[in-house]
């Protein structure tokens, strides 16, 4: 879970919003700090050593605590999900997946320009354009 978590951190959120990152977008900042600050507390009891080094490198200066191991665990704000955006989401991570696939079957390199996709999702109309852009 934890693994799943850090793939999808790294490999999704970061690798669409460097631009986002380089730009000096606090927005962008933010969320990744607060995901990382969160990991940081879920990963302590499992990687006691390394949960402390990133705590000592990232939080010391703005927390209360000294330790990770003396932070509090983090508890989930239920206010702050967004369903609707979150299965919009899901949509979208599963069109890039299935399209990652159709390319590499068609042998069509990841970064080459592609002239035209269809796409038969049902739900596809209901999506922002910022949502479609990442498609």
């Amino acid at each position: 879970m934890i693994a799943d978590f850090v793939d999808n951190l790294s490999n999704w959120y970061v690798r669409r919003s460097r631009r986002r990152f380089w730009d000096g977008d606090n927005s962008a900042l933010s969320t990744l700090h607060e995901a990382i600050r969160t990991l940081t507390l879920v990963m302590a009891p499992f990687t006691p050593f390394v949960a402390e080094r990133v705590w000592q490198d990232l939080f010391i200066e703005t927390e209360k605590t000294e330790s990770v191991h003396l932070a509090s665990w983090p508890k989930v704000d239920s206010a702050v999900i967004d369903e609707k955006l979150s299965s919009h989401m899901e949509l979208v991570r599963r069109l890039v997946e299935l399209g990652r696939g159709a390319r590499a079957e068609a042998k069509v390199k990841t970064r080459q320009p592609l002239g035209r996709a269809l796409i038969g999702a049902s739900e596809w109309d209901e999506l922002d354009a910022e949502l479609k852009d990442q498609v």
